[in-house]
């Protein structure tokens, strides 16, 4: 079954902010286009943070997702750094799990959250429990 990419977006970003709004964030969505998906108002009084959302993968034991969009006709890969605050990850193999993931904390290119312990020693793991949204 072919799934257009545009739908699979907006699912992702429909479970991104139900799990948010449940965890008692105040969601916001902005009015024409932008760089991030959503914002929220952060429950710690530091303000409104953005959230760019992201369809995570299963791959050896983590959750892998872009970290960069890619213009359609040049190619060209524009990372988030600078533009938003989080990535607002969910993977649909883990059913409603959501990841609130700081966007400096990641790549440039992509993001990764362990779910299984590394065979290999690795330098910096990422726990995905860590950035669960609760």
């Amino acid at each position: 079954m072919y799934v257009n990419s545009s739908d699979v977006g907006t699912r992702t970003e429909a479970v991104i902010l139900s799990a948010l709004a449940k965890a008692g964030y105040t969601v916001l969505m902005p009015f024409g286009p932008a760089r991030y998906d959503l914002a929220i108002d952060s429950r710690d009084g530091n303000g409104i943070k953005t959230v760019q959302c992201k369809t995570g993968r299963l791959r050896a034991g983590c959750i892998v997702w872009m970290t960069c969009s890619q213009h359609q006709v040049t190619h060209v890969r524009t990372d988030y750094r600078g533009q938003v605050d989080y990535f607002g990850v969910w993977c649909p193999d883990l059913a409603e799990q959501v990841y609130l993931m700081p966007v400096n904390d990641v790549g440039i290119r992509e993001g990764i959250l362990r779910l299984d312990p590394a065979k290999k020693l690795q330098p910096t793991i990422r726990w995905a429990k860590d950035y669960l949204v609760t």
